[in-house]
């Protein structure tokens, strides 16, 4: 009987972790759709960006891995979003400063975002 009450307890201590995290997501989701968002730059043009990292994930495929990384604007309404080769340390709430070109303007799920490339990105130190 102890053993199992033992996996009864393990199965519910994962549901409950597992629906603190759709919480957290709901939460992340519901702050990022009051924030406007526009698109930033001209296509094909290299420019100077700063930006809060607001998203990082991390995409297993047949190449090895790629890093997505979604970052808003610091001084304005721009969102960006990277796909880099290879698996980056940026972390969540980090601000970023470099150089990026601008790939192209879409949209997803209703917010306008700016596909940028080539990125040379440098942490900026918390002050």
């Amino acid at each position: 009987m102890d053993s199992a009450s033992g996996s009864v307890s393990s199965w519910s201590r994962g549901r409950v972790a597992g629906y603190a995290k759709h919480v957290e997501r709901v939460e992340a989701a519901k702050r990022a759709d009051a924030t406007p968002s526009e698109y930033v730059g001209t296509v094909k043009v290299r420019q100077t960006i700063t930006a809060t990292v607001e998203a990082v994930r991390y995409i297993d495929g047949d190449y090895g891995t790629t890093t997505l990384l979604i970052m808003r604007e610091v001084d304005g309404p721009g969102l960006f979003k990277w796909f880099a080769s290879g698996s980056l340390t940026f972390e969540v709430g980090q601000v970023v400063t470099g150089k990026a070109t601008v790939k192209g303007h879409e949209e997803y799920q209703g917010r306008k975002q700016t596909t940028v490339s080539r990125c040379k990105l440098d942490v900026v130190p918390a002050t």
